[in-house]
């Protein structure tokens, strides 16, 4: 008797696998948060759980509470309302594409001219068969209003925002050839004439009047833009 039960219980078991398993449920993440080690996110064979993520969040009233979504994006679902895309497109050319989540924009850059640009609300990778969000904290925080986001060529990514007409910032990164995190490679902060440059090893330099723009016209030179990517509306 207690034999037949248990092969009973058996068979309910393995048939709610199989139910759960076709209806794509097994695997599924519960929280693609930033991300710093190994261990840390998700095991899938697609990016499709945080685009469907994504896509359901943008048209919800109710804050994402499961770690995937970008609340920033959430956020600005009203502003960018039918404009929220995603893009594949390999950045550090390891053989893996990234997940870009943002919003395509036409107009250029103020003050550059990289054409196309990208305000970047998340970006995901694949790194030791795992996704990761690869954006942290201080990232994140150059990223949405009075920002933007330029993927390069070579895993590079250019951030910006600005305070003011004469005060704004800029910020290239590097993506580790490891896929595993964004490392500053150099920054510039502008007010006016005054142009404050940081390179990777943290040392400092600064430039005043048309000498400024000159360095800063040579940092530009050493990023190459991605002008086209394939973007699908969320």
């Amino acid at each position: 008797m207690f034999f037949g039960a248990a092969l009973g219980m058996f068979a309910v078991v393995v048939a709610v696998w199989f139910v759960v398993n076709s209806m794509g449920l097994v695997g599924v993440p519960t929280d693609v948060g930033s991300t710093t080690s190994e261990d840390e996110g998700v095991t899938a064979s697609s990016y499709e759980f945080i685009i469907d993520s994504y896509r359901d969040s943008l048209n919800s009233d109710i804050r994402p509470a499961y770690g995937v979504v970008n609340d920033l994006a959430w956020e600005q679902r009203e502003s960018y309302k039918g404009q929220f895309a995603y893009a594949f497109y390999d950045l550090n050319g390891d053989g893996a594409d990234e997940l870009l989540i943002g919003v395509e924009k036409s107009d250029p850059v103020p003050r550059e001219s990289w054409g196309a640009y990208y305000e970047l609300f998340d970006l995901f990778t694949v790194s030791y068969d795992r996704f990761k969000r690869v954006l942290d904290d201080e990232q994140m925080g150059s990223l949405g209003y009075r920002a933007f986001c330029v993927p390069c060529e070579n895993g590079f990514l250019i951030t910006g925002g600005s305070s003011g007409a004469n005060a704004y910032s800029r910020q290239f990164w590097r993506l580790g050839d490891d896929a595993s995190e964004m490392q500053l490679n150099d920054a510039v902060e502008i007010e006016g004439d005054t142009y404050t440059f940081t390179d990777s090893n943290g040392a400092v330099t600064i430039f005043s009047s048309d000498l400024a723009k000159e360095k800063y016209n040579e940092l530009l030179e050493r990023y190459t833009s991605i002008t086209h990517l394939d973007w699908h509306l969320l």
